[in-house]
């Protein structure tokens, strides 16, 4: 009986693996997000990165993708120029002011093509997006016309060094594979990476220092505005409306805040009519404040019409009774009681 009994749990046992087995790549919610087993890890996280998903291949399309790189085809492929597309960014304000990194990379690059001979297809300018993160708008178009249904718009992604792609060394590995999936290669001009396991090793060193980099400039970045702050300079960005910012008078390379005379009217009709109202009724509403503001003329520093945002920024913010704090969220919940 006992024999029988685990030939029996053992032919069930199997019977459920086979079923297991055979069933259906599952698809289920999590978090939100929509999931799809049949993807590998790789490209389930490139579609949550774009925010897209991509068409799953078949076996079919995997057959002549392979013959097509093996060169097994029936026909005679005529191959023509290698096409590329030219990846340009910089990140800093004062660096898309002058107008002459972006210039001097895209140069760079032109004569890298020209001496190859290769085919310029596409060009995507990044002004002023740091390469931290992938929420970059060209960049993404730029992925996204990489990993479109069919034959791929180009072969090659120039750059001029590999920081200009990602700063991150997981981001860089991630698109690289994907990109590579789809037979286009990264290409940093101005660096120099071998095709063997030398050169994988060199290309992953130099993206983890770009990386350090990033992360050093940061933290260097923070404590000079923190030293900035304790002695009462401004540290930098643009200044709150009904404010301006001047140089200090005990050391002029700094600057501090000071009322700017043409914006404090706008603030001070704000703050009474959200204490007193209009002379017409009780005290006034944000949205009450904005449609009276549009309609009477006043306009932001920019000449756009008053947002409900931006006025309860100005009624919130606490730089607006003499305390500024950077880094962290000081909007206040209550109606202001005084001028």
């Amino acid at each position: 009986m006992t024999k029988t009994r685990q030939r029996s749990n053992s032919t069930s046992r199997r019977d459920k693996s086979a079923k297991l087995k055979a069933a259906p790549a599952t698809k289920f919610t999590a978090n939100g997000i929509r999931i799809d087993r049949s993807q590998t890890p790789l490209e389930m996280l490139f579609n949550d990165l774009l925010g897209q998903q991509t068409k799953k291949e078949t076996t079919e399309d995997r057959r002549k993708r392979q013959a097509s790189l093996t060169g097994t085809t029936s026909h005679t492929v005529i191959k023509g120029p290698v096409r590329a597309a030219l990846y340009i960014r910089v990140s800093g304000e004062r660096s898309v002011r002058s107008d002459l990194s972006m210039p001097d990379q895209e140069g760079h690059l032109r004569k890298y093509c020209e001496q190859q001979n290769w085919l310029i297809v596409a060009v995507y300018y990044e002004p002023g997006r740091s390469a931290k993160s992938t929420a970059r708008k060209e960049f993404k178009r730029m992925i996204r016309d990489a990993s479109g249904e069919g034959d791929p718009p180009f072969d090659k992604i120039l750059i001029h060094n590999t920081a200009r792609f990602a700063r991150s060394s997981r981001d860089y590995s991630l698109f690289e594979s994907l990109l590579r999936h789809r037979n286009i290669d990264i290409l940093a001009v101005s660096q120099s990476f071998s095709k063997d396991a030398g050169g994988m090793v060199a290309l992953r060193m130099t993206n983890l220092m770009d990386e350090f980099y990033s992360v050093r400039s940061s933290v260097d970045s923070t404590r000079a505005r923190l030293y900035m702050i304790e002695k009462g300079y401004w540290p930098g960005g643009t200044p709150p409306y009904g404010y301006k910012r001047i140089a200090c008078p005990e050391n002029p390379q700094r600057s501090v805040l000071d009322v700017d005379n043409e914006e404090r009217m706008m603030v001070e009709k704000t703050y009474s009519m959200a204490v007193f109202g209009d002379g017409n009724g009780p005290p006034m509403g944000v949205k009450s404040i904005v449609v009276w503001l549009n309609e009477h003329g006043y306009r932001t520093r920019s000449g756009s019409r008053w947002s409900v945002q931006a006025i309860h920024r100005i009624l919130t913010h606490s730089v607006y009774y003499g305390e500024y704090f950077w880094g962290i969220n000081v909007s206040i919940r209550r109606r202001p009681r005084g001028l």
